[in-house]
Parts: C-alpha cells; sequence; structure tokens
C-alpha cells in the first residue's frame, strides 16, 4: 500500500473531526509515495437536493438516487462472531427520493421496492433478513424491503439489509457478484453491482495515548498508525477520519491545522474535522502511519481535549465522517504514508470487529479545575415574580454528567426568594429548584444537573437602586482560580 492522503469518529459521543485516506499498494521503501485525492467516495455521491417548500411546485415524477452508494465489494468473512446481527458484515447504503423538476418539486417517489439478489452466496453462507423497519423479506437467496413511499428531499438509509452466516471451510477469494435493484410507480430504476470476496480485511489501529499539563494554547500532535490484521486486501483503499471533540464552551475548543493539502477540512480556520483518502489495495499484514502529524491548537480555556482518527474501508465510510465534496483542501503539502511494522499495538473496533480500526490523544491542562461563576440579571417591575434560569458555571464538579453542580445565591438587596411548591407558586423536581438551605456558598442553594438549568424564583419587594447579589459555584478543592469562583447578580427594573 502506499500513500497521500482524505475520513474518525472519535470515540466519545460527541467526538467527530474527519481525514479520509485511501491507499495504495506494493511500494517497498520508507515513504511511500502516493497521492490520494482527499474525496472519499466522490462519484457515489452526488449533491443532496435541498428540501423542498411548501411553495414549491406539484411534481408527478420523481428521481431515486444513491446518496451513499452501496459498496463495490462486500466482504464474507470465513467466521462471524455470534449471532447478534451487529456482528455480520455490513452492506451499507442511502437512497435519496427528489422532484425532476428541481429543489422546488413536491411530492414523493411511490411504490418503492429495494430487491437484493444474493445467489452468489448460495453454498457459501445462509442467508437472514435484518431490517424490520424496511418491511423487507426473505425468499431463498433474495431480500426485498417494502418501502412504499420516499417524500422529495428524504433519505432512506440501510446498514445492514440482510444477515449472512458464513458455512465452514470456505476458501479465501472472489466468489462472483450480488445486486441491488430499486423500482418505483414514479422513478426510473437504479442498479449497483458489488463483487464479494470471501475474507476479513481487519482494520485496526493505535495505540491510544494520553498528554497531562498541556498549556492552553499551545499545540498537540498525533500521528495516525493502522494495519490491516485480516486475511483479505482491502481493494479499494481506506480513509482515515481525524477529529478534534466538541468542547462544551467556544473558548474551551481546540482546532486542526489545515495543513495537508491532499486532505478535506469542514473550515479553512477553525477546523475540527479533516478527511484525507488514499487508494488501495491496502495488502493484509501491512501497516502504515502517516509521514507527518495532525496538529491541534489547544483552546484558550481548554480543561480537556481530544484528538482522535478512524481508519475505514473507503466504501465503507460512516455517514458521520463524511464531508461535502466542496470542503476546502489544506494549504500545504500533501500528507504521506510510511511502513511501519505490524504488532499487537494495533486493535480494531466497530462491529463486526475490524470493521474500522480508531485512536485518540487524550489531553487534559493545568486549569482543569478551575469553576468560573456566571452572573445573571434579574428584570423585572417592582411586586412582580419571576423565574430566573442560572447559567451553568464554567468547569465545575459534575458538569462531566457525574454528579451535580451546587451554586448558592445571595439575592440584591429588595429580591426575596418564592419557594416553588406549597409555599409558592408553580411545582418543578428539587433537583433543579433554587431552595433556603445556607452553605458555604450562600443562604439559597442552587443544585444543577448537567444536563438541565437550576431555576430561581424570586419576588422584587422595591426598588434599590445599585442593588447586587451574588452566585457562588461550589468548586474543587484544588481550584487553580477562586477569583472566579462568584460572578454579580444585578437588578434592571423594568418600570
Amino acid at each position: 500500500m502506499s500513500g497521500r492522503a482524505g475520513r474518525p469518529g472519535a470515540k466519545r459521543a460527541y467526538v467527530a473531526v474527519v481525514c479520509a485516506v485511501l491507499l495504495v499498494a506494493g511500494v517497498a521503501g520508507a515513504v511511500v509515495a502516493l497521492r490520494g485525492d482527499g474525496a472519499g467516495r466522490p462519484a457515489s455521491r452526488p449533491a443532496a437536493a435541498p428540501t423542498p417548500t411548501d411553495k414549491g411546485t406539484p411534481d408527478p415524477n420523481g428521481v431515486l438516487s444513491f446518496r451513499d452508494a452501496p459498496p463495490d465489494t462486500f466482504y464474507l468473512p470465513r467466521t462471524v462472531g455470534s449471532d447478534d446481527p451487529d456482528d455480520a458484515p455490513p452492506y451499507p447504503f442511502s437512497l435519496l427520493a427528489a422532484a425532476a423538476s428541481g429543489p422546488r418539486g413536491r411530492g414523493a417517489v411511490k411504490d418503492v421496492t429495494v430487491d437484493f439478489d444474493l445467489t452468489a452466496l448460495r453454498g457459501l453462507a445462509d442467508i437472514a433478513w435484518n431490517e424490520p423497519q424496511h418491511r423487507c423479506a426473505l425468499s431463498g437467496y433474495r431480500v426485498t424491503c417494502d418501502l412504499r413511499t420516499i417524500t422529495y428531499g428524504e433519505t432512506v438509509s440501510f446498514d445492514r439489509p440482510f444477515r449472512v452466516r458464513p458455512r465452514p471451510g470456505l476458501a479465501l477469494g472472489g466468489a462472483g457478484t450480488v445486486g441491488v435493484t430499486v423500482r418505483a410507480a414514479n422513478a426510473a430504476t437504479l442498479r449497483h453491482t458489488t463483487r464479494v470476496v470471501v475474507g476479513w480485511p481487519y482494520l485496526a489501529a493505535g495505540p491510544d495515548r494520553t498528554a497531562t499539563r498541556v498549556a492552553p494554547g499551545s499545540e498537540v500532535s498525533l500521528t495516525p498508525a493502522f494495519a490491516n490484521r485480516g486475511d483479505t486486501d482491502v481493494a479499494d483503499g481506506v480513509t482515515l477520519a481525524v477529529s478534534v471533540d466538541r468542547a462544551p464552551y467556544p473558548e474551551q475548543q481546540s482546532f486542526l491545522r489545515t495543513r495537508y493539502g491532499n486532505c478535506r477540512y469542514d473550515k479553512p480556520v477553525d477546523a475540527t474535522k479533516a478527511l484525507c483518502a488514499f487508494p488501495g489495495p491496502l495488502r493484509a499484514g501491512e501497516a502504515f502511519e502517516t509521514d507527518g502529524p495532525f496538529t491541534a491548537t489547544v483552546g484558550a480555556q481548554a480543561q480537556t481535549g481530544q484528538l482522535s482518527y478512524r481508519v475505514v474501508r473507503s466504501d465503507d465510510v460512516p455517514v458521520y465522517d463524511t464531508l461535502p465534496d466542496t470542503a476546502v483542501r489544506g494549504t500545504g503539502p500533501p500528507l504521506g504514508l510510511k511502513r511501519a511494522a505490524p504488532g499487537e499495538k494495533f486493535t480494531g473496533g466497530g462491529r463486526p470487529v475490524g470493521r474500522w480500526g480508531d485512536a485518540s490523544l487524550d489531553f487534559r491542562t493545568p486549569v482543569v479545575h478551575d469553576a468560573r461563576a456566571a452572573g445573571f440579571v434579574i428584570r423585572g417591575r417592582v411586586g412582580q415574580v419571576l423565574t430566573v434560569e442560572l447559567p451553568h458555571p464554567r468547569g465545575a464538579p459534575g458538569l462531566d454528567g457525574s454528579d451535580m453542580t451546587v451554586e448558592g445565591v445571595t439575592l440584591p438587596e429588595g429580591v426575596s426568594l418564592v419557594p416553588f411548591g406549597p409555599e409558592g407558586t408553580g411545582k418543578v423536581s428539587e433537583y433543579a429548584a433554587c431552595a433556603y438551605q445556607p452553605s458555604p456558598e450562600g443562604p439559597i442553594t442552587c443544585p444543577m444537573l448537567s444536563y438541565g438549568a437550576a431555576l430561581l424564583r424570586v419576588r422584587i419587594d422595591e426598588r434599590v437602586d445599585g442593588a447586587r447579589g451574588t452566585v457562588r459555584v461550589r468548586t474543587w478543592p484544588d481550584d487553580a482560580d477562586r477569583t472566579n469562583d462568584a460572578a454579580p447578580i444585578l437588578v434592571e427594573y423594568t418600570s
């Protein structure tokens, strides 16, 4: 395999910056001189039509297209780890419906059926249908799905429309073709043919790394490395997706440097995703690493972060790892690959295991324990009872979802607390309501869960110009900066 790169998913739930890599074969030596086009699968990914509006014109004629085309190669592993449907080899694709007259057309593609001809698998595997939500039925080695109606602008996605269970003793190599045919009452027929290969390219990456005491505003770097630990080559290349995770607040966000000319990025500056592509094949047993690192600039007030990458087959790139064909290219020289020694440091991910490999660099900064209170304004007229939603403090204990954050409130002069429940008006969960409960942070305690706001119900009893209160966050014992634990509460009189 050889290469210059163009798509990972981070391991965390909000992880996503992406760089796609397609691999090139067979050049021995230190640096493999392959240049990829950064596109992933450009030819099979036409631009999606805009969703029509009610102002459009009815159009009885529809068009179906593959928004994400079925794979060109279907890999049939000689063994499957379990009977769990998620361990079956995938056959991912998606259909897009549009009006023949253009994006302003209104209507739907009707009587849509999807037929999978799997007769090439006869004698190689047993078949089961796997898509109840698409009303699929199995008859021998054919699976037919009744999609009925697809409104113009909508997409229907498949991942495992059928489930295969390989039979024992299969020989590695090509085994014919399978096909998918999409028919509709008011749209042209759509077809795709996929070659079948017995074997499984086990993609793996790694290792994971950690870094501590990283200075905010500095840089962290990660050099992707990956291998094919399977028994079969990746015929159509692989895609490397690199990303930095999303931070809760803008000032904590880290960004990728857009340095590689054969990679696509989600933004020309302040990028969080990149895609780099290399053509194949990636031979079984081969391992590579990029000839340059991916570098992220750490957010000015970042506490933690993650720079991650994923290597996938180029015809099996997850939707969340994609970028449009119009995405900007990097401004520097192309990214290359150099051979690496295979080893146990490479681990596979996805299902089936080895569908992709991913790895990450998790980093922490010295300001990881620095809670910062957020002030707010009480706006209203004298005599008015109102409910204030407290803004979340930054960097407080519990905001990672493990526990609740507690804030103490000292109200401005002329403002009093109106309890929720029987003593006051309205009902609210005790986990969201501020109440009289003295603490070191103040006479009123406000518990705040990471997924919701604390509610403070108050009455403006009288006008006191210049009155100020305080909100103070309960912080860490080793908080690095105690000066920002408290913030002011102001009163703005509307009449």
